[in-house]
């Protein structure tokens, strides 16, 4: 069929001819068919309406149907629960105003890359979204599934397809885990948490009260941790022993550090160690004998100053867990505005994480009225600048390392070396964004990270994005250009959001310069060239424009970190250059000065 100037293979589904009998029901199917678009969707090309024939043309799918293969060797359990997830996004976007009302796996197809595309929407149907919640019935559906008209329950029987390979009797209210109908091969490669949550998934389907089932968005978050953890059990089975004593956190020996050590370290844990303190335990400086940071080859052990940060241990188990995804993280990480981390303890309720130390603190140290020294504009874009570069880093999928999201950027995670050059730290929020998943947004069941620095959009909607560290950073941003933290209670009695509200308000208004650190202008000493410590107009305008693109209120509109970073130094370069132009004229100045004096003589 031509299509574009093209051939490309179809898929023609002829209805049955009592169908859409009226021809403004057959072209209301038509116009919502044409309006579905969505890369998991199969893609509607045409339709025939004539001679008593109502015939739908789809694009092909070379790979035919998802009930083919569910028996067969072809579909691993990691790509069934792709196709899961992937069939349930569609779902989740689709349902503000359409049910599809046949969802089975003969409706799903696959194309080359075994990617699925839902089919079959001739018996959908619209709603109003006030009607999301509620449970439709509609005389057009398939009767093997006992609530035919309710996608959710349709779902569920999908899931449980997937895993058994046959759908679900009448008299089934719960699914087990029942290892002897799997099929074994399939057995052999399922991580058993991951299969749990899976199976607890189905049953919520399943349940034959529609009140207590799921939404499909609320699914979507469940199969992405479903994915997550059959991922990271894949990643760890299949990589060589080398690397996976590098993933696993038990069995990583080059990294432990006896509690002996650390304890003869910080002399007892002594207050004269003490740093600081925060809602995730203490952390302490001293000095043990770690693995170098750089360099290839053999490791050598050499006497260093570190943090020590002993993480409380609650109930909760929380605080294991982000112990546990600040080593997956960390040991994935080399970068040199990443906090390195060199070693861990972990023992009953004992856990310790062993940083490289930075001695400068952490950037909200040079913040706010208790500021340790006061910072010049440029050193402050240059910081900016750093922090960028490791965020970019952090987001960019790359060989053993994924894409990471940090989910907590905040002055306070930022730490300064004795050069005051810039490292990203705390990745106990932090989420791997798997490579392999396609979708650029995680789904989280409890909203994470720190009041003041939160994306609205992820506040309201749970869906975090590599924008969603965007925004974190553009709170930073407009903290290094005001000198104040984003919750001095200055900006909490103007607004009680903090500064990004403030900062948004006054970049529109075109106030924003009074927004500028007054301490910044200051001058130390008038016979000492610092005619720049403060923005000039160029740069502070290539700076305010960036940040204020970065705290957009919603992640469509805010840039990559690639962009942050070619604006910002866009944003240095203007300063820099006009400082050396006043350096020249100051020495000049200073030049004529002195050649005058000496002719007096």
């Amino acid at each position: 069929m031509p299509v574009s100037e093209q051939f490309i293979n179809i898929c023609a589904r002829r209805l049955n001819h009592k169908y859409g009998q009226e021809d403004i029901e057959f072209q209301t199917k038509i116009s919502m068919l044409s309006s579905l678009k969505h890369k998991n969707i199969i893609p509607f090309l045409g339709f025939c309406d004539e001679d008593n024939e109502k015939i739908i043309v789809y694009e092909h799918a070379v790979r035919g149907s998802l009930d083919q293969h569910l028996n067969g060797p072809n579909l691993t359990w990691f790509q069934r629960l792709k196709i899961c997830l992937d069939v349930a996004r569609v779902l989740s976007s689709i349902h503000y105003d359409v049910v599809h009302c046949d969802i089975n796996s003969s409706n799903i197809f696959l194309d080359k890359d075994w990617e699925p595309k839902i089919f079959g929407f001739e018996h959908s149907t619209k709603y109003p979204q006030s009607w999301r919640h509620r449970l439709l019935f509609s005389h057009h559906s398939n009767n093997t599934y006992m609530t035919p008209t309710y996608d959710v329950y349709c779902f569920g029987v999908l899931l449980f397809e997937v895993l058994y390979g046959i759908k679900p009797v009448k008299t089934q209210h719960c699914v087990k885990v029942e290892h002897g109908i799997i099929n074994p091969k399939l057995w052999k490669q399922m991580d058993r948490q991951s299969l749990t949550r899976f199976t607890k998934i189905i049953d919520n389907c399943l349940n034959e009260d529609p009140v207590q089932r799921l939404t499909m968005d609320q699914i979507v978050k469940e199969l992405d941790d479903v994915f997550e953890l059959q991922w990271k059990h894949e990643n760890l089975e299949h990589s060589t022993d080398a690397d996976a004593d590098e993933d696993d956190p038990m069995k990583m020996e080059w990294l432990k550090i006896p509690l002996s050590d650390i304890r003869e370290a910080t002399n007892g844990f002594d207050k004269e160690h003490f740093v600081a303190s925060g809602g995730y335990g203490s952390v302490y400086q001293g000095e043990l004998d770690v693995l170098a940071i750089e360099g290839e080859g053999p490791k050598i052990r050499t006497r260093t100053k570190v943090a020590i940060k002993c993480i409380n241990n609650r109930q909760d188990e929380a605080s294991k867990q982000g112990f546990l995804t600040e080593i997956e993280l960390l040991t994935r990480c080399k970068h040199p505005n990443i906090i390195s981390l060199l070693g861990f303890y972990m023992k009953a309720n004992d856990i310790i994480l062993v940083y490289e130390y930075a001695t400068k603190g952490s950037l909200s140290d040079y913040l706010g009225s208790k500021r340790k020294i006061n910072l010049i504009w440029a050193k402050r874009i240059q910081i900016c600048l750093d922090v960028a570069h490791g965020i970019n880093y952090l987001h960019t999928n790359m060989e053993g390392k994924p894409r990471i999201i940090h989910r907590d950027i905040k002055s306070e995670n930022i730490l300064l070396d004795e050069n005051l050059n810039a490292k990203v730290a705390d990745f106990g929020l932090s989420k791997l964004h798997i490579t392999n998943q396609q979708s650029s947004t995680i789904h989280t069941k409890h909203i994470a990270g720190t009041n003041f620095y939160v994306d609205p959009e992820y506040l309201t909607s749970a869906k975090y994005k590599k924008e969603s560290d965007v925004y974190s950073f553009g709170v930073v941003l407009f903290e290094m250009l005001s000198g104040r933290l984003a919750y001095d209670p200055v900006c909490i009695g103007e607004n009680d959001k903090g500064l990004a509200p403030i900062a948004r308000r006054r970049y529109n208004e075109g106030t924003l310069k009074e927004l500028i650190d007054p301490k910044m202008i200051e001058e130390d000493d008038e016979r000492i060239v610092t005619l720049n410590r403060g923005p000039n107009e160029e740069s502070f305008q290539a700076f305010s424009r960036i940040a204020y693109q970065c705290l957009a209120e919603t992640q469509a509109k805010r840039p990559t970190m690639e962009v942050v970073i070619k604006e910002l130094q866009t944003a240095l370069n203007l300063q820099v250059r006009t400082f050396y132009k006043n350096c020249q004229t100051f020495l000049h100045i200073h030049f004529i000065n002195y050649y005058t004096h000496s002719l007096t003589f």
